[in-house]
């Protein structure tokens, strides 16, 4: 898995945001206007953002070896004027703090944020009864990102291709598939 934004210019992604393809990679659904949210909660109520989804909506890239999401951060005015009552509490306000200070940054680059994740990297991919998501083991982290239910039906097919475990719901058989541990 790999998150970055204005290092991607020009490798992952083109100056309109595009995704620039590897070599005999092929594109199989592009989904516009979508946010994605990328962290480490592994336990409730601790939640560790690695990439907020609150900063803006993307496109997500499906091709036939990674999932790729592109996005133009928020201007940093409309991230402080969202987020006047967490301010006001105190709470996640280093956080507002980091991302007006980063959408100020790539913004005047005219970048924008990615987050690129390999197929070889997902340990599974999980159907929840309200969000879908996937488990990424990388460099002994362990990540989950949360996809829209549409897009999670779309990247099925690839995932079983990819002999990505998938733990149903609880309406569907389930079948025992291995979390790796995390080394944090």
């Amino acid at each position: 898995m790999r998150i970055g934004d204005i290092d991607g210019f020009n490798e992952v992604y083109t100056p309109q945001g595009i995704l620039i393809l590897e070599a005999n990679e092929r594109l199989l659904f592009k989904f516009p206007n979508r946010t994605l949210e990328v962290d480490t909660q592994w336990r409730l109520f601790f939640v560790n953002y690695v990439f907020p989804p609150r900063w803006g909506e993307g496109t997500l890239f499906i091709t036939d070896r990674r999932i790729v999401f592109i996005r133009r951060p928020l201007d940093s005015w409309l991230i402080e004027f969202t987020f006047p009552f967490y301010r006001a509490i105190g709470y996640d306000s280093p956080l507002i703090d980091k991302g007006i200070e980063h959408s100020r940054r790539v913004n005047t680059q005219e970048g924008f944020d990615f987050v690129e994740i390999r197929y070889e990297h997902i340990a599974f991919a999980w159907k929840g009864l309200l969000y879908r998501r996937l488990c990424i083991f990388d460099e002994g982290r362990r990540y989950q990102a949360y996809l829209d239910r549409d897009v999670y039906k779309a990247i099925v097919p690839t995932l079983k291709k990819k002999a990505v475990g998938i733990k149903p719901g609880r309406s569907e058989k389930s079948r025992k598939v291995k979390i790796p541990k995390s080394e944090n």
